[in-house]
């Protein structure tokens, strides 16, 4: 028995981790709503290679508060602008084109960092999904047993909540497929 709640606990830990995760996410993507966004000039790109992924990250050149500024531009949720495969940096170059004039994202109260684009919606929604799981799976396991309640109820909350989550991820999957990516 003390192996199963061991195993619940750290679920639900990881699943209470990745909802503050997407909580600090979310609240940085309120907060650029608030931050100016100044012309930026693209200079370069900065390939880092993972285990299993490449990260590019874009370099740009801007001015605020009267000081200029040259800083690496990565996405506001670390994950890199482009896929894991070869063709990542082309994607980001063809996004992003060396010398093109862009927007940039400048957080006022720590000039030298900038984004090109706010966190992405569909990777909070899948966080918060993935949060769901791994919170419902341990609850709809242990929660019946130790409360004294109908097992056939607890699931069925378990699946409509994973169901509206599920929901909430497709819908921002399908606006991230079906939004046209901006072309300078």
């Amino acid at each position: 028995m003390w192996g199963v709640l061991l195993f619940a606990a750290g679920m639900v830990a990881l699943g209470l981790y990745l909802l503050l995760v997407a909580w600090r996410y979310l609240r940085l993507r309120l907060a650029m709503r608030r931050w100016p966004r100044v012309p930026a000039r693209v200079v370069g790109y900065r390939t880092e290679f993972g285990v299993r992924s490449r990260r590019v990250d874009v370099q740009v050149r801007y001015d605020y508060d009267g000081r200029s500024f040259e800083v690496w531009s990565g996405s506001a949720t670390r994950a890199g602008y482009g896929r894991g495969d070869v063709q990542a940096e082309r994607l980001v170059a063809s996004t992003y084109p060396r010398g093109t004039s862009q927007k940039v994202f400048v957080n006022p109260a720590r000039p030298e960092e900038a984004f090109l684009e706010p966190p992405e919606p569909h990777l909070l929604a899948m966080m918060v999904a993935g949060a769901v799981l791994l919170i419902g799976i341990p609850v709809v396991s242990l929660v019946p047993g130790l409360f004294h309640l109908d097992p056939e109820v607890v699931t069925m909350v378990l699946m409509l909540v994973l169901a509206a989550a599920l929901s909430l991820v497709a819908v921002f999957a399908g606006i991230a497929l079906l939004r046209p990516r901006r072309r300078p």
